[in-house]
């Protein structure tokens, strides 16, 4: 199976009434003859107005039926070559008119005009009063509209009867398979699940879709939100093709938003028949209760999730009377106290480092914390991974569970490969994101789980410049380990005042890059000649650069402790 990515997006339903087609079959009507326009039959009429003034363009409605004796227009009859591309422009469903007293026919340029917009205009036989007009057509569309709040009443009582029982997303799909016939299915983000609803017999080509290529179509709408992260409105939904065996199928894409922020989707096949206009509203109806019993599940979640922030904030303080207390409650968290773990913590350093953002930075910060969240508790079961995880604002931290007897080493293996698993999924999904994943190490004694924290808190915080991977453990920070030593700040803040600032303050006032060329140069083991390859400038730059170094500080490079407090004055300098 191939599939298209989406051509484009369309409104749900667009108004209620009944089709033009419908009321030309009513007894009184069946005189009517269509003059032009005659493939918009299928326009949807919600009301009828009298139009006895040309000049009647800015009172009309989408979706009004207009009649008109043409009296005040019969001098000037082709004023309608200008009047129907603005009624048209406007969502008028057609116009009727009286032929026979004012005008004796339609020119023909005028129907040509109205063959081409699919405007339709009708001839009213001249013995119909306007007054039975208007009272067949309000009474056809309250009928027609009455008929369909009806079966859509009787819908929704359906499907919140299923789901007061609490019965699952497949009974609850199964119910709009049964009403609008159309193969469809239901993914839903909380749960990772998805329920795939159609007939074998009739629905053979859509009967092989499997859940990788749900995930596919998951992923492509994923995509195009990314794109252009944008406030859904109710009755929005994405157009696409699908190559199914031999068939192209049209599939509509409908995003489930509660708070601005995407739940799930309902994907729908359009095969044999287009949606109806009562299909459409039953959709638009099923999203609705959906969302709300998203809302419901939503609710439940966050009030899980602040018990789950109190105890994590509990578990991972450096106060043992809060580590106590997390303790006591640690069942209520399936946290198991016989395990080994590890803390990791995902900081989205970007997008959250200022309070200012806007709307739009906003709501995509909800949707990538929200999408984080849901690639974490994906891939942990598919893993079969003892994880427990909580989503404090700006960041995400994850308790990984391992045995006992594990080792560090093979620990620190998984952890990583569990990363970076995170981090594949959460790059397709926000490619413009920046987050670092900062990896403590693991610890049996519960009491001691704060410093795991603590060290995953300053790879997050404190090494959060571009030259370095997204995933870091905290024994691979070298040298750093050292230098994050609690009650050494002191030291390092007089260590590079001794050394390097008068280099820093000189860079500030001259706007040059003294200590990035330090930096290279220690990278470079002093070795200009790469330097000068490595910066891609003049190997007398370089020269020069270094020699204002030495003339700035009085540095010497050729003795050895001299060079050793220079480089490590350069690493501290990223700490403090």
């Amino acid at each position: 199976m191939k599939y298209l990515i989406s051509k484009g997006c369309g409104i749900l339903y667009n108004y209620l009434g009944i089709s033009l087609g419908q009321l030309l079959e009513n007894d009184v009507l069946k005189g009517v003859k269509i003059l032009g326009g005659s493939s918009g039959i299928s326009r949807r009429v919600t009301n009828v107005n009298v139009m006895e003034v040309p000049d009647i363009i800015e009172w009309v409605k989408p979706g009004e039926f207009l009649i008109t004796t043409a009296y005040s227009i019969k001098d000037n009859i082709n004023i309608l070559l200008e009047l129907i591309p603005k009624l048209n422009e406007k969502g008028v469903a057609g116009l009727g008119i009286k032929v026979g007293r004012y005008i004796k026919e339609l020119p023909q340029n005028i129907i040509d005009l109205a063959d081409e917009l699919s405007f339709p205009i009708v001839q009213v036989p001249f013995n119909v009063s306007h007054t039975d007009v208007i009272s067949i057509i309000l009474n056809l569309v309250i009928e027609e509209q009455m008929g369909i709040h009806l079966k859509i009443e009787k819908f929704i009582t359906e499907i919140m009867d299923i789901m007061m029982k609490g019965g699952t997303l497949k009974e609850i799909a199964t119910k709009l398979y049964e009403n609008i016939g159309h193969p469809l299915a239901i993914y839903e983000n909380m749960s990772d699940s998805c329920e795939i609803i159609c007939d074998r017999d009739v629905d053979s080509n859509i009967y092989d879709l499997n859940r990788s290529l749900i995930n596919k179509f998951i992923n492509e709408q994923r995509s195009l939100n990314c794109k252009n992260v944008r406030i859904q409105t109710d009755g929005i939904y994405n157009e696409s093709v699908d190559i199914i065996g031999d068939k192209r199928i049209k599939r509509i894409t409908i995003p489930i938003v509660v708070e601005k922020i995407e739940h799930g989707y309902i994907f729908i096949w359009i095969d044999k028949k287009e949606l109806g206009l009562y299909d459409k509203f039953l959709i638009e109806s099923y999203v609705h209760i959906i969302a709300l019993d998203f809302v419901k599940k939503l609710s439940l979640s966050n009030m899980e999730s602040k018990y789950k922030l109190e105890f994590f904030n509990n578990l991972l303080s450096s106060d043992e009377n809060r580590q106590n207390e997390a303790v006591e409650s640690a069942k209520t968290f399936n946290f198991d106290l016989g395990l080994k773990y590890t803390v990791l913590i995902i900081y989205f350093y970007d997008y959250f480092k200022t309070k200012d953002t806007g709307l739009h930075e906003s709501n995509f910060n909800k949707n990538a914390i929200a999408n984080s969240l849901f690639i974490i508790d994906r891939i942990a079961k598919s893993e079969k991974e003892t994880i427990l995880y909580v989503d404090k604002s700006d960041r995400i931290v994850i308790l990984y569970g391992s045995e006992p007897s594990e080792k560090s080493e093979a620990i620190k293996k998984k952890v990583i490969s569990f990363c970076k698993k995170i981090e594949i999924e959460a790059l397709k999904k926000f490619k413009e994101q920046k987050f670092r994943i900062g990896i403590g190490r693991p610890y049996i004694d519960v009491f001691k789980l704060n410093k795991s924290y603590e060290q995953a808190k300053v790879i997050v915080e404190k090494f959060n410049k571009s030259n370095t991977a997204n995933i870091l453990h905290y024994d691979d920070l070298g040298l750093y380990t050292i230098l994050y030593f609690d009650g050494i700040q002191t030291e390092l803040f007089k260590l590079c005042n001794d050394t390097i600032n008068p280099i820093v303050n000189y860079d500030k006032l001259n706007n040059t890059e003294l200590i990035k060329t330090l930096r290279v140069y220690f990278e470079c083991n002093g070795n200009m000649k790469k330097m000068s390859k490595e910066m891609f400038m003049h190997y007398n730059t370089i020269v020069y650069r270094i020699q204002k170094i030495k003339d700035i500080t009085g540095v010497d490079f050729e003795n050895g402790d001299s060079r050793l407090k220079f480089e490590i004055a350069l690493k501290a300098l990223e700490l403090i």
